[in-house]
Formats: structure tokens, C-alpha cells, sequence
């Protein structure tokens, strides 16, 4: 394609520019050119022989591909989608997604073999009335051949669970859309200098781990504090589960008793 560029009385630009246009093979080799899923079930069939990986594509199933295709579903209701890719000829990754950027996905779910010995994928995800969902399938080590995705959408009660946390830590797994019924095992990790203190929000415990069945929408939140440390000295030395140290070449730092008094 050539480009032109025109001013507003139509006036050329001097500086034209070529632009190479790319023909994907197949089409929705890219994530922006997913293939939309249509009706609530059936299967769709493709060749992965030119597929490619596109720049941040993530790792599917945290394992090397190379040939990814992609897949868009839709939910018409709240409900459990199934997705299979049973009868394919090649061996199979599989991932779910939500996001809107290659770059900025969030794994939902993922698999490499359904069954040990087998060389299909398959995940079960719960799904949200009008939110899209982003489907990679991915020859392991880069294969390809005839791929066969099935799919199957069940109307189902879902619930989400929304997480967050205070400054000094992190929180496992984090917000997501599950069906009715799925226990859910949230860990709360201090940082450095941090220490856990509770839960709050929907629930509150002392418990870390902490085991949720979810069968309404929740908030959890993990609150952290700053790890208190003292040390009194009685034993004339420095306690050995505080980090003191003594800079190289400075007058070191020592407990003494001096007229009855620690210092």
C-alpha cells in the first residue's frame, strides 16, 4: 500500500510512504483477529501449519509453542464454557483469557494434556454474560497439523470473587469469576519487613491459607503491617534474628553495661 498524505485544500504531501500489508494464514493467527465462536456449542476445525507467535505473546500452558491461533467466545448468560481439543493431530496447548491486549492478559485457565498419555487439551472456565473471553491453542514445541476445538456453553450460577490487599504484600490468585460451589484457596504473602495480620471485607479471620466455597459475590481483603522488632540487649549481645550489621571500617557497634544500665 502506498500512503499519501493531503492537507485540507487537497494540497499532496512531497513524502510518500510504502507500507507492506501481511496476509495472515490462517486469518486469526493474531490475538486482534480472533475467530469468533458462534451458538452455544459445536467445534471449529483449522490448519496451524503457517501460524506464528506474535510479539508478548504470552507462554500457553507455561510451555514453549510457536504455531498459536485464536478464539473468541462471547457468554450469552452467566454460565461453565468447555473446551476440548480432542481429535486434533498434533499435540495441543490450550489457554483462556481475559484482556483486551495480547500484552495485558490475565490466565483464567490453561492445560497441556487433558489426561496423561494423552495428547489433547481441555479446560473447564466459568464465564460471565458479555464478557469476552480469549482462547489460545498452541502446537507444544512448535507442531502443527489439523486442529479441532470443541466448545460447549451450560448456563450456570457464577460468582465473583474480588481481592485485594493492604501496602506489604500480595495476594494468590487474584480477582476472578467462578461457578457456584468452586472452593477457592487465597494465600496472603508479607513482603520484606511484613507481616500478615487478617482478613477483611466478606470475611474476617486470622486463617492463612484461607479456604472460600464460593456460592455468593465476595470481597476479601489481606491487611499486612510492619513486622515489630525489639531487642532488649539482656544477653549482652545483639539478637541473632534481627539483621544487625556494622559498616566496614566504622567503630562497631557493642553492648555494654555501664553503672547498671545497658548501652
Amino acid at each position: 500500500l502506498e500512503v499519501v498524505a493531503f492537507d485540507l485544500a487537497r494540497n499532496r504531501g512531497t513524502t510518500n510512504f510504502v507500507v507492506n500489508v501481511r496476509e495472515f494464514d490462517p486469518a486469526f493467527d493474531v490475538f486482534a483477529s480472533a475467530l469468533l465462536l458462534t451458538n452455544t456449542n459445536g467445534f471449529v476445525t483449522a490448519n496451524n501449519n503457517n501460524a506464528t507467535v506474535e510479539l508478548n505473546e504470552p507462554l500457553h500452558a507455561n510451555k514453549i509453542g510457536g504455531k498459536s491461533v485464536w478464539f473468541e467466545f462471547i457468554a450469552p448468560a452467566n454460565g461453565v464454557l468447555d473446551l476440548s481439543t480432542t481429535n486434533s493431530t498434533f499435540d495441543t496447548l490450550m489457554a483462556v483469557y481475559s484482556g483486551g491486549r495480547v500484552n495485558e492478559l490475565s490466565v483464567l485457565q490453561s492445560n497441556d494434556d487433558q489426561v496423561s498419555g494423552f495428547v489433547h487439551s481441555a479446560v473447564s472456565v466459568g464465564v460471565v454474560a458479555g464478557q469476552s473471553y480469549k482462547i489460545a491453542v498452541d502446537g507444544l514445541g512448535g507442531v502443527s497439523g489439523i486442529l479441532q476445538l470443541h466448545y460447549t456453553f451450560t448456563p450456570r450460577s457464577v460468582f465473583t470473587i474480588t481481592v485485594s490487599n493492604s501496602m506489604g504484600g500480595t495476594v494468590s490468585p487474584g480477582t476472578g469469576s467462578h461457578l457456584e460451589g468452586t472452593q477457592i484457596t487465597a494465600t496472603a504473602t508479607p513482603g520484606n519487613g511484613f507481616e500478615f495480620v487478617t482478613w477483611n471485607g466478606s470475611v474476617l479471620t486470622l486463617d492463612n491459607p484461607l479456604t472460600i466455597t464460593l456460592n455468593s459475590n465476595l470481597n476479601i481483603n489481606a491487611v499486612f503491617a510492619r513486622t515489630q522488632i525489639t531487642d532488649d540487649f539482656e544477653d549482652g549481645v545483639f539478637s541473632t534474628n534481627i539483621a544487625w550489621t556494622n559498616v566496614a571500617g566504622a567503630t562497631p557497634w557493642r553492648v555494654q553495661l555501664t553503672n547498671g544500665v545497658i548501652t
